[in-house]
C-alpha cells in the first residue's frame, strides 16, 4: 500500500482550550465506536452513571447526547474533556482522537490530512509561506485480488497524473491565481470529458503537465472580461443556500453579517464602482499563500474521491464551488460592505474553518450545495471561468 499525506498531517497538536472554536461544541454530532463504547458500560461510580446518562445507544450505534447549545455534555466550563481528564486520552472515541485528521483510499494509495475546519490547521494554510509538500511512504500490505482485478489501473494511473500535475501547476507562481486555477479548471473539464468518451489523455497530461505549453495555451486563449452578472447571480445563491442551515447565526457569522446587510433594500443594488474595487482587492496578490494552499487541499481531499464513480470534475468542483470560491466571495463582499477586505488573519481563519465544517462535515448539505449549483449549471467549466474572471 501507498501513502500520500499533506503536509500538516504529522505535525497537527491539539490546543485543547485555547482554541475559539472547539471542535466539541457546535452542534457536532460524536459517534462512539463500538470497542470505546463497550469500555464505557464498564466505568461505574460518578463516571460512569454520566456516561450512562449522556450516551445515545441504537441498536449497534452509539454517539452522545449534545447539550441545549450543541456541545458535547463532557465539555466543561475550562474548555477541557472531562473524558479526557479523568478516564485518559486511550479511553476517548475514535472520533474524538482520530479529528482533524482524515484519510480516504483510493486505487492502491491511502491519502490523509488534516482538515482546514480545525482553527489551527486554517492558521496553518493562511500562514505557511513555502509550497506545501505531499508526502510518499510504502508498505508490505497489499489489496485483496478482487480489488485488484476490479480496479481500472490505467484510469487509475492517468488520474493520478492529472492530479500531481493540477498541483503543480497552482503552485506555478509565476502565474497569478486566477490563471493558475482557469488552467486547472480547464484540464480537468477536459480529462473527464476524454474520459467519459473512453478517449486517450497521454497528450492532454503532457500539456498540462509542460510549464512552457500551458503558458502558450494561456497566452492563446480568450481572456473573459471581468462578468459581474456570474458574481451576483453566485452570490445570490450561496447567501440563500447557507441563510437556510440550522442555526445560521452561530455556523456561519461571517455569512450571517452579509446576509444581513445585503437583504436590506438600501444595501441591495449593484454599484459597479464598490464591485470592480472589491475584487481588485480579492484578485489581487493579499492572501495569495492562503489561495495557493487552500486549492491544494481541496485537490488533494476531492480530486481521487472522484475515482470510484468516474466523475473527477464533479467531485473537484464541488470543492471548488463550496469552500474556495465561497471564501473569495465572502470577502468580496465584505469589501463592499466595509470598503476594505479584514486586516486581520483572525477574520480569515474562522471563515474558513465555519464553511469547511459546514460543507465537509455534513453529508446531507454538502450534496444540497452541490445538486443546487448543479441544477443552477454553475458547476460548468464555461460559467466558473466567468465567475473567476
Amino acid at each position: 500500500m501507498k501513502y500520500l499525506y499533506l503536509e500538516t498531517l504529522s505535525d497537527f497538536e491539539c490546543i485543547g482550550d485555547k482554541c475559539e472554536f472547539t471542535c466539541c461544541g457546535g452542534g457536532w454530532g460524536i459517534i462512539i465506536d463500538k470497542e470505546t463504547d463497550t469500555y464505557y458500560r464498564s466505568v461505574t461510580g460518578e463516571m460512569g452513571d454520566r456516561l450512562n446518562k449522556c450516551i445515545r445507544r441504537d441498536g449497534d450505534k452509539s454517539s452522545f447526547i449534545l447539550d441545549e447549545h450543541g456541545n458535547c455534555p463532557f465539555l466543561n466550563e475550562k474548555g477541557l474533556c472531562d473524558i479526557y481528564i479523568n478516564l485518559g486520552e486511550e479511553h476517548l472515541s475514535n472520533t474524538c482522537t482520530y479529528y482533524p485528521r482524515y484519510t480516504f483510499y483510493s486505487g492502491d494509495i491511502c491519502f490523509g490530512g488534516v482538515s482546514i475546519s480545525c482553527p489551527e490547521v486554517a492558521r496553518f494554510f493562511l500562514t505557511h509561506k513555502d509550497p506545501l509538500l505531499i508526502d510518499y511512504a510504502e508498505d508490505d500490505k497489499t489489496l485483496s485480488a478482487e480489488e485488484e482485478q476490479s480496479t481500472d489501473w490505467v484510469l487509475f494511473n492517468n488520474a493520478i497524473h492529472v492530479l500531481t500535475s493540477s498541483v503543480d501547476i497552482i503552485q506555478n507562481r509565476n502565474l497569478s491565481i486566477r490563471e493558475r486555477l482557469s488552467l486547472v479548471i480547464l484540464f480537468v473539464d477536459q480529462f473527464q470529458k476524454n474520459t467519459d468518451a473512453c478517449q486517450d489523455v497521454s497528450t492532454l497530461i503532457k500539456v498540462f503537465s509542460s510549464p512552457s505549453e500551458y503558458t502558450q495555451l494561456l497566452a492563446q486563449a480568450n481572456t473573459p472580461q471581468r462578468d459581474y452578472s456570474s458574481k451576483i447571480d453566485y452570490c445570490s445563491e450561496f447567501l440563500t443556500i447557507f441563510s437556510q442551515t440550522d442555526r445560521f447565526e452561530e455556523r456561519l457569522p461571517e455569512i450571517f453579517d452579509l446576509v444581513s446587510y445585503f437583504s436590506k433594500d438600501e444595501n441591495a443594488s449593484f454599484d459597479l464602482e464598490k464591485w470592480s474595487k472589491a475584487f481588485d482587492q480579492v484578485y489581487s496578490d493579499d492572501y495569495s499563500v492562503w489561495k495557493e494552499n487552500i486549492l491544494i487541499y481541496i485537490i488533494f481531499r476531492y480530486f481521487m474521491q472522484g475515482f470510484a464513480k468516474k466523475d473527477f470534475y464533479n467531485s473537484l468542483m464541488t470543492g471548488i464551488n463550496a469552500i474556495y470560491n465561497i471564501c473569495i466571495f465572502d470577502l468580496a463582499l465584505y469589501h463592499i460592505k466595509n470598503g476594505a477586505v479584514p486586516q486581520n488573519t483572525d477574520y480569515m481563519i474562522m471563515l474558513t474553518a465555519h464553511i469547511s465544517r459546514m460543507v465537509e462535515h455534513c453529508t446531507d448539505f454538502r450534496n444540497d450545495v452541490f445538486k443546487h449549483f448543479l441544477d443552477k449549471n454553475m458547476n460548468d467549466m464555461p460559467f466558473l471561468l466567468r465567475l473567476i474572471s
